[in-house]
């Protein structure tokens, strides 16, 4: 883990997305393959998804993602094509994030044994 360790029960100082609370970046193809791996402390950015799925996708995948902004700069750097699901929302036309939303919430209630909080999973969808 990237920062020091809570007690159970105690929360973090800061509000909001800060250093305090790590980024666990989540992907899911339709084979079922899955990675989910911590990727940052706090916000992330491009050049945190480009280190992690650089060289684990394929040229003519398509990127289906939230609204975060870290993702369009990401697709352009890989010349992907991208399809953002907005914010509120789930699905558009035939793509969708219930699958990753899905992995978010087994991993949570299957950490809260070990885990006690991650603020976000920043959601990563490649078909």
């Amino acid at each position: 883990m990237p920062r020091k360790a809570r007690k159970r029960g105690e929360k973090a100082k800061k509000r909001g997305i800060s250093n305090e609370q790590v980024c666990v970046a989540t992907a899911i193809d339709r084979a079922g393959n899955i990675i989910a791996e911590l990727i940052c402390k706090g916000r992330m950015s491009h050049k945190d998804l480009e280190r992690l799925y650089k060289e684990r996708i394929g040229d003519k995948s398509i990127l289906c993602t939230d609204s975060h902004k870290s993702y369009i700069q990401f697709a352009n750097d890989l010349s992907l094509e991208h399809q953002r699901i907005k914010r509120g929302h789930y699905k558009e036309g035939i793509y969708h994030i219930q699958h990753i939303l899905l992995l978010k919430l087994k991993i949570i209630k299957q950490g809260n044994l070990f885990m006690y909080k991650f603020h976000s999973f920043y959601i990563f969808f490649v078909l």
